[in-house]
């Protein structure tokens, strides 16, 4: 069944992701399992595609080979949503405003508002929206610098645990001869 189901998820994928309500898209995914002999409620198919939706993210955060069965499959077609490739999110992007609105990495002593206004007359409320859009720009900024350290230092220690499991294999070569 859980085949079957991964093949319907993958096909109504785009309709999941759309409004939070979706509990129609869920009844046609069990409408389409019922006709296939299985007897299941559309609360069934919302319940195990958030279960699949978690242990897909645990088995990809996990170091060293995958062994879930629906891995692939999964990775496949949620792979490239943006949430689960924190890859693409961090580490190879180096442009980080494309992530967030032109609004809030405008100056707001710069930019003009309706033509005549400016910003620097904006209401308190939304300049301090703006202020607080400036700041959370500037701590995803830092935690990206903080994400490549990371990874530059886990990347040292995976080359340095491969030089080791080499000489230790060449050594024992050495020793058996």
């Amino acid at each position: 069944m859980e085949c079957l189901l991964i093949d319907v998820w993958q096909e109504n994928i785009e309709h999941l992701r759309g409004s939070r309500k979706n509990s129609h898209v869920y009844m046609e995914m069990a409408q389409t399992l019922m006709e296939a002999g299985y007897d299941v409620y559309w609360k069934d198919i919302k319940t195990k595609l958030e279960n699949m939706t978690r242990k897909y993210k645990q088995e990809k955060n996990k170091m060293g080979p995958n062994d879930w069965q629906h891995f692939e499959t999964l990775q496949a077609f949620l792979g490239s949503f943006r949430v689960h490739n924190l890859e693409q999110d961090t580490v190879d992007n180096e442009n980080t405003t494309q992530y967030f609105s032109e609004e809030v990495l405008e100056d707001p002593e710069e930019s003009n508002l309706s033509g005549s206004r400016r910003s620097g007359s904006l209401p308190p409320a939304k300049r301090a929206r703006l202020e607080q859009k400036s700041e959370l720009v500037e701590i995803a900024r830092e935690r990206l610098e903080e994400q490549k350290a990371q990874t530059e230092i886990l990347q040292r220690m995976a080359d340095s645990q491969e030089k080791f499991q080499s000489e230790l294999l060449q050594f024992l070569r050495e020793s058996r001869n």
